[in-house]
């Protein structure tokens, strides 16, 4: 590796809070802090598309927020990130395209104009009151897209 390389998973890895677990091998890390390692091994690339599935799956607080404002400043510099979720709450705040699919595109567009009830419970394809909503938003596929460009 390069001194360049070295300071780029340096870098990465503060970023990512797993500075201390550099000597570690990483079967021997928790699913978190796994999970941790292999966004600060995407974020290494400094790749201008970043193609992400579950990005936060088994990750706590503390490793969303961490994933949110590298994904952020990704974003900032200019990077594209599509990724495939089931939680939409945080990552609906950095996208700027969402795709809902259910063996089908049911709606693509502007977060505020796609996340609707009524999208939403066609992508569950369930018939739900209104107030049990909430209870299922998180069982449900959404694509997102974001374009530091935009």
């Amino acid at each position: 590796m390069t001194r360049q390389d070295d300071e780029i998973v340096r870098s990465v890895m503060g970023i990512m809070g797993i500075e201390q677990l550099a000597d570690t091998p990483l079967l021997s890390l928790s699913g978190g802090q796994q999970q941790r390692t292999y966004l600060a091994q995407v974020l290494a690339y400094r790749a201008d598309l970043l193609v992400l599935d579950e990005p936060t799956s088994g990750l706590d607080a503390g490793g969303r927020e961490r994933y949110l404002r590298a994904i952020d400043d990704e974003l900032h510099q200019g990077a594209s990130v599509i990724l495939a979720t089931h939680d939409i709450q945080e990552e609906a705040t950095i996208c700027q395209q969402v795709m809902l699919m259910a063996r089908k595109v049911v709606a693509l567009g502007a977060p505020q104009k796609v996340l609707t009830a009524e999208a939403l419970l066609e992508t569950l394809e369930l018939l739900l009151p209104e107030r049990n909503i909430c209870t299922f938003l998180r069982q449900y596929t959404v694509m997102m897209i974001s374009n530091g460009m935009v």
